[in-house]
């Protein structure tokens, strides 16, 4: 397993724990090109990439066995997120950004997926049209997709085998199919 305390600016080319977790957290902003976390058979890990002070979080591609949880003070940005699946465990991605927007390319999740944009805004914040959910991908879910933001929302495709919910609070929403 991995745990790692990110510095200012770090940029981890290969995080790689196919037996384990992957858990990074910095106190301001941090890139990993490539997170692989628990992708063997049998393994029990998890992947979790947090900012825990002002920052943004960039993620390149991460794979990983059971929920993927990705949490930036400011906005986070990915290019393609894969949960699978882990006994006990929904398999979700689940990507928030509390006073930034969330911009992503493709997400494949065994479970769940819940994007939430400006989740730290007071009504009524004049940051409210920043904390948008914008992507360029498909993202795929088994069971739900909710997509949340105090800011226009627009991503090309969406595929839940329940249930589609595209909420936003200050701005419009559009999806491509």
């Amino acid at each position: 397993s991995i745990y790692l305390t990110a510095a200012p600016d770090m940029r981890a080319t290969l995080l790689s724990a196919v037996e384990g977790t992957v858990d990074v957290t910095g106190a301001a902003s941090y890139t990993l090109d490539s997170v692989l976390a628990s992708t063997a058979a049998g393994a029990t890990g998890h992947f979790i990439a947090q900012t825990t002070g002002p920052g943004t979080l960039t993620v390149g591609t991460a794979t990983g066995r059971g929920t993927l949880r990705l949490l930036a003070a400011d906005s986070v940005s990915f290019g393609s997120l894969t949960s699978l699946a882990l006994a006990g465990d929904p398999g979700d991605v689940i990507v928030t950004a509390g006073d930034g927007a969330i911009l992503g390319g493709s997400i494949t999740a065994y479970g769940g997926v819940t994007l939430t944009a400006g989740a730290n805004l007071p009504v009524g914040s004049p940051l409210a049209a920043n904390a948008k959910i914008t992507g360029t991908g498909n993202i795929a879910s088994s069971t739900f997709i909710t997509l949340s933001a105090r800011g226009q929302i627009d991503w090309e495709t969406l595929n839940a085998a329940t249930t589609i919910d595209v909420t936003s609070t200050d701005g419009g929403a559009r999806v491509g199919t």
